[in-house]
C-alpha cells in the first residue's frame, strides 16, 4: 500500500544473489517489471503475429496495423534505407508501450517514470546512432554538424551550437518521456488518494472527483501511447541523419 504519491516510484530491491563475493545479481521491482515487459512481448508477438490463422482475430488485425503503421512511419521519416532497423523501432515502440500501460495497473512499478531508465535508452540510442552514422556515412558524417552557405566567421560557433543540439537529443527523448509519465501516475494517485479521504465526508464530491479521476484514466492511456509514439517518431528522425546526411 502507498501512503505518499511518490511511493510508487520507488526502487526496491527484493532479493540478493552473490556469486563467489565478488559478483552481485540484485533482483528489483524494476528488474521484475523489465522481465514481465519482455516477456509479454515475445508473447504475444508469437500467438498473435507468427499463429496468422486465415481469418485474423481482431486482436492480430490490431497487432499487425500497428506493426504497419510503424513501418510506414519509419519508411516516411528515415526513407527505405532504414527498413533494415524495423525490428528495432518495433522493439522500443513496445517495450515504451507496455511499460507505460503496465504502470497504469494499481501497485505496479512504472520502468518510465525513472529518469534513470528513461536517460539510459535515450543516450544509449544517441550513442548508438552516432556510431551508425560514422558506419554508413563515414567522415562524411561530420557534416551534419558543419552547416553550410554561412560566413566563414560563424562556422565554428555554429558548429559548436549543431554538437551542443545533437547531444540535448538524448535529454530531450530521456526527460520528455519521464515527465509526462511521472507527472500524470502522480497525479492519478493524487486524485484516488483524495477520493478515499471524501468518502466520508462529502459523497457528492467524492462522486465528482471519481468521475475526474475516470477522465484522466482515459487521458493516461492516450499519453502513455502518444508517448510511445513521439519516443520513436523522434528516433526516426535521428536514424535518418545517420544514414542520410542532409544539412542545409
Amino acid at each position: 500500500m502507498f501512503f505518499q504519491p511518490l511511493e510508487q516510484f520507488e526502487i526496491s530491491v527484493t532479493y540478493i544473489f552473490s556469486f563467489f563475493y565478488f559478483f552481485e545479481i540484485i533482483i528489483s521491482n524494476n528488474l521484475v517489471f523489465f522481465c514481465i515487459i519482455i516477456i509479454l512481448f515475445f508473447c504475444l508477438n508469437f500467438i498473435y503475429i507468427y499463429e496468422l490463422y486465415l481469418i485474423p482475430t481482431f486482436t492480430q488485425v490490431i497487432f499487425c496495423s500497428l506493426y504497419k503503421f510503424l513501418l510506414n512511419l519509419l519508411i516516411e521519416q528515415a526513407g527505405l534505407k532504414s527498413v533494415n532497423f524495423f525490428v528495432f523501432i518495433v522493439t522500443l515502440f513496445f517495450l515504451i508501450l507496455f511499460s507505460n500501460f503496465l504502470g497504469l495497473i494499481p501497485f505496479c512499478f512504472t520502468l518510465t517514470s525513472h529518469i534513470l531508465i528513461t536517460f539510459s535508452l535515450g543516450f544509449s540510442i544517441i550513442v548508438g546512432l552516432t556510431l551508425l552514422g560514422f558506419a554508413y556515412q563515414g567522415l562524411h558524417f561530420l557534416q551534419l554538424f558543419m552547416p553550410k552557405d554561412v560566413s566563414i566567421v560563424i562556422v565554428p560557433l555554429l558548429i559548436v551550437i549543431e554538437i551542443v543540439s545533437y547531444i540535448s537529443r538524448g535529454f530531450s527523448l530521456s526527460i520528455r518521456l519521464f515527465a509526462n509519465i511521472m507527472s500524470g501516475h502522480t497525479l492519478l494517485n493524487i486524485l484516488s488518494s483524495f477520493i478515499f479521504m471524501l468518502f466520508n465526508v462529502n459523497k457528492f464530491l467524492m462522486v465528482i472527483t471519481f468521475l475526474v479521476v475516470f477522465a484522466i484514466c482515459f487521458l493516461e492511456i492516450a499519453l502513455a501511447f502518444l508517448q510511445a509514439y513521439v519516443f520513436s517518431v523522434l528516433t526516426c528522425i535521428y536514424l535518418s541523419d545517420s544514414l542520410n546526411i542532409t544539412h542545409h
